[in-house]
Protein backbone atom coordinates (compact mmCIF):
# COMPACT_ATOMS: atom_id res chain seq x y z
CA UNK A 1 0.00 0.00 0.00
CA UNK A 2 1.45 3.38 -1.06
CA UNK A 3 2.31 5.67 2.10
CA UNK A 4 -0.25 8.37 2.74
CA UNK A 5 1.01 12.03 2.90
CA UNK A 6 0.71 14.09 6.11
CA UNK A 7 -2.10 16.16 3.86
CA UNK A 8 -3.86 13.03 2.52
CA UNK A 9 -4.51 11.69 5.94
CA UNK A 10 -5.79 14.97 7.71
CA UNK A 11 -8.29 15.03 4.90
CA UNK A 12 -10.37 12.98 7.32
CA UNK A 13 -12.45 14.58 9.08
CA UNK A 14 -14.03 13.29 12.39
CA UNK A 15 -16.92 14.54 13.92
CA UNK A 16 -16.76 13.76 17.88
CA UNK A 17 -19.70 14.35 20.44
CA UNK A 18 -18.95 14.55 24.41
CA UNK A 19 -19.31 10.71 25.16
CA UNK A 20 -16.98 9.29 22.33
CA UNK A 21 -13.98 12.10 22.65
CA UNK A 22 -14.25 11.17 26.78
CA UNK A 23 -13.63 7.41 25.84
CA UNK A 24 -11.41 7.89 23.27
CA UNK A 25 -9.46 9.92 25.77
CA UNK A 26 -9.36 8.08 28.63
CA UNK A 27 -8.81 5.01 26.96
CA UNK A 28 -5.71 6.59 25.36
CA UNK A 29 -6.84 6.00 21.91
CA UNK A 30 -7.23 9.72 21.07
CA UNK A 31 -3.63 10.37 20.17
CA UNK A 32 -3.89 7.26 17.79
CA UNK A 33 -7.13 8.68 16.17
CA UNK A 34 -5.36 12.27 15.68
CA UNK A 35 -2.61 10.64 13.65
CA UNK A 36 -4.73 10.10 10.68
CA UNK A 37 -7.49 11.83 11.30
CA UNK A 38 -8.58 15.99 12.50
CA UNK A 39 -11.71 15.72 14.81
CA UNK A 40 -14.50 18.57 14.82
CA UNK A 41 -16.43 18.79 17.38
CA UNK A 42 -19.99 21.65 18.07
CA UNK A 43 -19.86 24.21 20.09
CA UNK A 44 -21.57 22.49 22.87
CA UNK A 45 -19.49 19.62 22.58
CA UNK A 46 -16.68 21.89 23.78
CA UNK A 47 -18.26 23.52 26.35
CA UNK A 48 -19.23 20.25 27.78
CA UNK A 49 -15.82 19.17 27.74
CA UNK A 50 -14.40 22.33 29.14
CA UNK A 51 -16.87 21.85 32.02
CA UNK A 52 -16.11 18.41 32.70
CA UNK A 53 -12.65 19.16 32.42
CA UNK A 54 -12.34 20.94 35.62
CA UNK A 55 -13.00 18.05 37.73
CA UNK A 56 -10.26 16.76 39.75
CA UNK A 57 -9.94 13.80 38.69
CA UNK A 58 -8.98 11.28 35.72
CA UNK A 59 -11.30 12.13 33.41
CA UNK A 60 -10.97 16.21 34.08
CA UNK A 61 -7.18 15.96 33.90
CA UNK A 62 -7.65 14.06 30.63
CA UNK A 63 -10.44 16.45 28.70
CA UNK A 64 -8.04 19.62 30.30
CA UNK A 65 -5.33 17.71 27.46
CA UNK A 66 -7.49 16.80 25.13
CA UNK A 67 -9.31 20.31 24.71
CA UNK A 68 -5.82 21.73 23.94
CA UNK A 69 -4.84 19.61 21.29
CA UNK A 70 -4.27 21.34 17.88
CA UNK A 71 -5.88 19.03 15.85
CA UNK A 72 -9.08 19.18 17.50
CA UNK A 73 -11.10 22.33 16.64
CA UNK A 74 -14.51 23.25 17.04
CA UNK A 75 -16.77 23.32 13.55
Amino acid sequence: MPKETQKEIYETIVVGDTSALISLAVGSVLLKCLRISRILIPQEVYSELSEFSQFNDVHGKVLQYTISLRNISMN
